[in-house]
């Protein structure tokens, strides 16, 4: 059974400037969590459709594997997993224009192995949800603190909803 998970959240920020950040790889570092222990082994650069991103995280490390097939220029693109803990991934990172700034969304898709599919679910759902707050929280805070600091508002999340597709 295929899920899906959606985490949103405004930057207080152009477009261009949140997607800049996101579109460099580096950053994956800076923006996730400590317990994640991310660490880039290879990544295209400049990002691009058909650029590839390996990466190993936290005990017991897993390697992931995932290749960008669509990339549109600061408004979207979407990495793919070839290799790795899922037996399906494809995450959307959507950049929106705001009244305030920019409006983050990722649309993560994915199966679990069917073995640990029933029980899994739930804690992978509970995980997403951690780490894409974080993500979201630490972009914000990064991109803040460039240059002259923003006064805006504090961090909000707009929303965050999970559902499974049937079929």
């Amino acid at each position: 059974m295929r899920h899906s998970f959606s985490y949103s959240s405004i930057i207080f920020a152009p477009r261009e400037e949140v997607w800049a950040f996101y579109n460099d790889t580096k950053n994956i570092n800076l923006i996730s969590p400590k317990y994640a222990r991310v660490k880039i082994e290879r990544a295209d650069m400049p990002m691009r459709a058909d650029s590839e991103i390996i990466t190993t995280l936290w005990p017991p490390k897993i390697r992931w594997h995932v290749k960008v097939v669509e990339h549109l220029a600061n408004h979207h693109f979407v990495d793919q997993q070839v290799s790795g803990p899922f037996r399906f991934w494809r995450h959307t990172h959507l950049f929106e224009p705001s009244d305030v700034g920019t409006k983050l969304t990722d649309k993560v898709e994915f199966t679990l192995p069917p073995l640990i599919h029933w029980l899994a679910t739930p804690i992978v759902h509970l995980l997403l949800k951690m780490y894409f707050a974080h993500r979201h929280r630490m972009t914000r805070n990064l991109i803040e603190n460039r240059g002259i600091r923003r006064k805006m508002p504090r961090f909000q999340t707009i929303s965050m909803d999970r559902h499974s597709l049937h079929g």
